[in-house]
């Protein structure tokens, strides 16, 4: 048999068995269900019954069947029905994939995974493919009872099929599962029982805060709370809500309102119902106001007011005459300023307004004014009646004044006064001589002049250098009282000269003013510029002598600049003077060798200078070779805590060593300190043995040298230890010893344990044991010099959060050596850990 019967065969065979519902060889799937297959199955329904034709002419169309020649059995191929006999090969089926074949599974089953057309099946395809489809309509359109997806589309069935998210079995779109078979959610077009107010829903009526009638939109499936207000309309209500009634509108309905009159001008009128402003014949008009317009619509202007603005009025000028002027913008009459005056004449008026009355002529008629005399002194008299200036003879003389002339013409000059002005004569003051002159102001005697000052008689001129020493002589007379200095009570207010006086190194000075014609006073100030911020010594009588004359003796005086005044006792003392000057070198200091040191007993301050000593000594601690010293010294019983400092408020540059051995001898250094406590003065402090020691106070180079404090502390509290900063000191009174009796605060009765430190200068410390780590009451005791000497400051118990026992003491403690102890406080032994914390150092 030839392919093209059997495949003729074959089809017949399908449609007899489609007829009896049920797939036959080669026949496409379908619905065991569906008895009327359609014409996209291959089956003719005219009748219902399938003839070969139709089968043949269906399976051409969707087997697309290949010849051996390549041409369509439609095209050239002989059919059944034509009885020719051409070959045409059928490949599909036979288990090859050909050419034009998606697969070929080697049989003619409709509903596997390759359908008898060799195409993969899909929806779609009108066959429904077991495993993966529940219908095939042939086509991909929903709606038609099966789905896009080929799943039958039968929500409500309680069985979520394809294309169904749920399936509760009802169709009610108020629950969790809706009629479409789609989990409900908001947006979905159904309000959701329990969980939305509302769902794709129009705005509803609400009524708003003012009352008027809004809406409330539906967002996110709930009602908004707000109600939105509606637009504002003209109804003498507040519509939406602003708290402004029918804003938008010109007016209020029935308000009174602005409006503009028949005349133009701005009455009052009634908002009408459709708020709008009332029309100019409605509009009732104001009163009269002065603006030069008809406010009241009567056809006058400005009436009721004493004129109209801008008009020419008359009016009163401001010397009180008649005059014009133009009517002011507020319809008074013109101020007296601004009204017109008429020309000046001479009657004792201010005709014209412009410099007072007859101001065009010599004077105001019957005014008094100044006139000339017959001595031709400036008197007074009476203007006239042409306005003219009265004449010699009518003038009146002034009284006499202090000119140098004769004001009162009596023919004499100045009378009634002591002198006459510019008129001079000899004077004396002391034993000065000079010349006086009459003031030309007062007409008394001035102070009686005697010539040029001397050049030394103030800072600004050339002062006398007396540093070399010797008599030096001059006169106070013509010198002038710069400088009113106090000494002893007495003020040196007359006049004064300065001296200059430089000491290079220290020196022995005596300076007097014995000989002197008056009674002297001396001065010596130095520091800043002549004649010096600082004043040193003062003397008015310690020479005797009378007049009483001064001297200043000064032992050792400092090196530097000095200014030396000599003045005169009160307010009258000047004439010669001399000044006699004694400069020497002083001798060293006692202590200016090692053998001839000072020798410090117990502890203590040792005043000293260095500037009049000799340079014996090379400090090791020092780039040079250092300056003039001194020697001091000190014995030790025993092992002791040493203090040392210069730290006196000095500036010159110090140095400090202790050295130990025989004066002459071999010494070794046992301290050295330069610079210490933030400057150049020196401090040390340490633990020394037994023994004799040497201190040599020391300038750090040659040219430094001068006074000093020298602070000298010592103490045999060697088991005491030391405090070196702020911070915590950690320790325990176990095992210690009962060294210290009470304080007055507490303690003396349980162990105690001491600290040292060392201050450059007075501050204030504190030490504290509030904290966890100290473990009993504890007392803590602030002592100076040694921690044996009495209290300075004590505490027991300090408000002390978690630890009501602790203590905490802030004191002043002075420079040098403090000592701190803590100690227990009770009978009962009060010992145990502690921490003292230190701040303030």
């Amino acid at each position: 048999m030839s392919t093209h019967k059997s495949t003729t065969s074959c089809l017949l065979a399908i449609l007899l068995a489609l007829a009896a519902f049920a797939p036959a060889c080669g026949g496409g799937g379908g619905d065991d269900n569906d008895v009327d297959a359609d014409v996209e199955e291959g089956i003719d329904i005219e009748d219902d019954v399938p003839d070969a034709e139709d089968g043949r002419e269906d399976r051409a169309e969707t087997e697309d069947v290949v010849t051996d020649d390549g041409a369509d059995a439609d095209e050239g191929g002989a059919d059944a029905d034509d009885g020719g006999e051409a070959e045409v090969l059928v490949t599909c089926g036979d288990g090859t994939v050909d050419a034009g074949e998606d697969c070929d599974d080697g049989n003619t089953v409709n509903t596997d995974d390759c359908t008898n057309t060799c195409h993969d099946a899909t929806c779609g395809d009108g066959f429904i493919w077991t495993g993966h489809e529940a219908c095939d309509d042939g086509n991909t359109t929903a709606g038609d009872g099966c789905s896009a997806t080929c799943a039958l589309e039968s929500c409500g069935n309680g069985t979520i099929d394809a294309g169904e998210t749920c399936d509760d079995g009802n169709t009610i779109d108020t629950d969790d599962c809706p009629g479409n078979c789609q989990s409900a959610s908001c947006g979905d077009g159904y309000v959701w029982a329990g969980h939305e107010d509302c769902d794709g829903s129009a705005p509803r009526s609400c009524t708003t805060t003012c009352s008027s009638a809004g809406t409330q939109l539906c967002t996110a499936c709930a009602w908004e709370t707000a109600c939105t207000p509606p637009v504002e309309t003209c109804n003498d209500a507040d519509d939406d809500c602003d708290t402004a009634v029918d804003n938008g509108f010109p007016c209020r309905i029935g308000a009174s309102v602005s409006c503009t009159t028949a005349c133009s001008s701005t009455g009052a009128g009634t908002c009408t119902g459709a708020c709008q402003l009332p029309l100019p014949a409605d509009c009732m008009p104001p009163v009269e106001i002065c603006n030069g317009a008809d406010d009241d619509c009567d056809g006058e202007t400005d009436e009721g007011y004493p004129c109209i603005a801008g008009a020419t009025v008359a009016c009163t000028n401001a010397c009180g005459g008649a005059g014009t002027g133009l009517c002011l913008a507020d319809c008074s009459l013109p101020a007296a300023a601004d009204c017109s005056a008429p020309p000046e004449t001479c009657n004792g008026l201010d005709d014209d307004c412009t410099s007072g009355p007859d101001d065009i002529f010599a004077c105001v008629q019957g005014a008094t004014v100044p006139c000339t005399t017959t001595c031709l002194s400036t008197g007074s008299g009476t203007c006239s009646t042409t306005c003219d200036l009265p004449t010699a003879a009518t003038c009146v003389a002034p009284a006499e004044v202090c000119n140098g002339a004769d004001d009162d013409c009596d023919t004499v000059v100045d009378d009634g006064f002591p002198c006459t002005a510019g008129a001079s004569r000899a004077c004396t003051a002391g034993t000065c001589s000079g010349n006086q002159s009459c003031d030309a102001t007062s007409c008394t005697w001035g102070t009686c002049a005697f010539g040029a000052g001397p050049i030394n008689d103030t800072c600004g001129g050339s002062l006398t250098d007396i540093s070399t020493g010797g008599t030096f002589v001059g006169n106070t007379c013509a010198a002038v009282n710069d400088y009113s200095n106090t000494c002893g009570g007495t003020i040196g207010a007359s006049p004064d000269v300065v001296f200059t006086l430089h000491i290079a190194s220290p020196r022995d000075v005596i300076i007097d003013t014995v000989s002197s014609g008056f009674d002297g006073m001396l001065f010596i100030r130095h520091a800043g510029t002549c004649p010096g911020t600082t004043a040193d010594r003062c003397d008015d009588n310690s020479a005797g002598g009378s007049p009483g004359q001064a001297r200043i003796q000064w032992t050792n005086m400092p090196a530097g600049d000095y200014w030396v005044i000599l003045d005169g006792a009160g307010a009258g003392s000047r004439g010669d003077y001399v000044l006699n000057v004694f400069v020497a070198t002083p001798p060293p200091p006692a202590n200016d060798t090692c053998a001839t040191a000072i020798a410090m007993g117990g502890s203590g301050t040792y005043n000293g200078q260095t500037a009049t000593g000799t340079d014996d000594h090379v400090p090791s601690c020092s780039a040079t070779t250092g300056g003039r010293d001194v020697w001091y010294s000190f014995t030790l019983a025993g092992r002791e805590i040493v203090y040392l400092d210069v730290v006196d408020g000095n500036a010159w540059n110090t140095v400090l060593e202790v050295r130990q051995g025989a004066c002459g001898g071999a010494m070794t250094s046992s301290a050295c300190n330069d610079d210490a406590c933030a400057g150049s003065r020196s401090q040390w402090f340490g633990i020394l043995p037994a023994g004799t020691y040497y201190v040599v106070v020391d300038g750090a180079g040659a040219a430094q040298s001068g006074a000093f404090s020298l602070l000298y502390q010592h103490s045999g509290c060697t088991g005491a230890t030391q405090i070196t900063g702020n911070g915590n000191y950690d320790g325990t009174t176990i095992g210690a010893g009962n060294d210290h009796p009470s304080a007055g605060c507490g303690g003396g009765y349980s162990a105690d344990v001491d600290y040292w430190l060392a201050l450059c200068a007075p501050r204030d410390v504190t030490a504290t044991t509030c904290n966890t780590v100290t473990t009993f009451d504890s007392v803590l005791i602030y002592r100076q010099g040694s921690c044996t000497a009495g209290f300075i400051a004590c505490n027991n118990d300090a408000a002390c959060a978690g630890n009501p026992l602790a203590a905490t003491l802030t004191s002043g403690l002075p420079k040098g050596l403090n000592f701190i102890t803590i100690d227990g406080q009770g009978y009962a032994p009060a010992e145990g850990p502690y921490r003292i914390t230190i701040s303030g150092m």
